[in-house]
């Protein structure tokens, strides 16, 4: 299953997000654990200014295919980027309300608080600023139309 949708959503006093109940099932499924079992998630800093929270089981695997291309990749850029995702990735629980708390650290470094977006992005849900959102939304939707036809032309390239 892949993650999906678009929920706002707030983050409390006690910098708790509530994961909406169709995601959290889905990461239930992707880590393959019944209700009654813990659920954990690794929340890490992603592209732009959010945050992105995967299953255990695929950053994990992430963090395999980066130590195997290590051998290929020797190259500074590699080594800043690996230190830089390991040194601000967390492991955290749901609690039973399906909560997360977000550490101070994260959300300062990705100027997330208050009003976000929770969106599904096929392997990882993303918690964006809600304003940051908007502005992608409405920037990316006044190129909708040239966005779609570069990605039919791409995915053509790639049958051929």
């Amino acid at each position: 299953m892949v993650f999906t949708g678009t929920y706002p959503h707030t983050i409390d006093a006690k910098q708790r997000l509530a994961i909406p109940a169709e995601l959290r099932a889905t990461l239930r499924e992707r880590c393959q654990v019944r209700d009654d079992e813990p659920l954990y998630v690794y929340a890490t800093p992603a592209e732009g200014r959010c945050l992105a929270l995967y299953a255990v089981p695929d950053f994990e695997e992430q963090a395999r295919t980066l130590r195997d291309s290590e051998a290929d990749f020797d190259s500074p850029e590699l080594f800043q980027f690996a230190l830089r995702m390991f040194a601000n990735s967390r492991r955290l629980e749901l609690d039973r309300q399906g909560r997360v708390r977000l550490p101070d650290q994260l959300l300062k470094l990705r100027q997330i608080g208050g009003e976000v977006v929770v969106v599904g992005n096929n392997d990882r849900i993303e918690v964006h600023n809600r304003e940051d959102w908007d502005r992608f939304m409405a920037r990316s939707l006044e190129d909708d139309g040239d966005m779609m036809l570069k990605f039919r032309r791409a995915m053509r390239k790639r049958r051929d």
